[in-house]
């Protein structure tokens, strides 16, 4: 396992993961689990940046960049088509 750097606006972490894959969603998970108590729902996810960056916390490797929806997608059991779908149909209800 290998430390991960893992940054998207406000959220910076470090996490001990497999590979950077798993700790950007393990960090997606962390911050959408609401470990900052003033933050709520889709207000506290908007925080993030469009991608997650993740870098290793040793060497000069790149850094990774993954979807944030993906992520956030991923962490709720779906995939992010899925998650498009639901958010899609949400909206449309709401027209109605």
């Amino acid at each position: 396992m290998k430390n991960y750097f893992v940054q998207s606006g406000p959220l910076k972490i470090t996490i001990v993961a497999e590979s950077a894959y798993d700790a950007a969603l393990e960090a997606v998970r962390w911050w959408d689990e609401g470990l900052v108590p003033t933050a709520k729902g889709a207000d506290h996810r908007a925080n993030l940046d469009a991608a997650i960056e993740v870098r290793p916390s040793r060497g000069s490797r790149m850094s990774r960049m993954y979807p944030t929806f993906s992520l956030l997608a991923r962490s709720a059991g779906e995939s992010p088509a899925q998650a498009w779908e639901r958010i899609l149909r949400q909206k449309s209800e709401q027209l109605n």
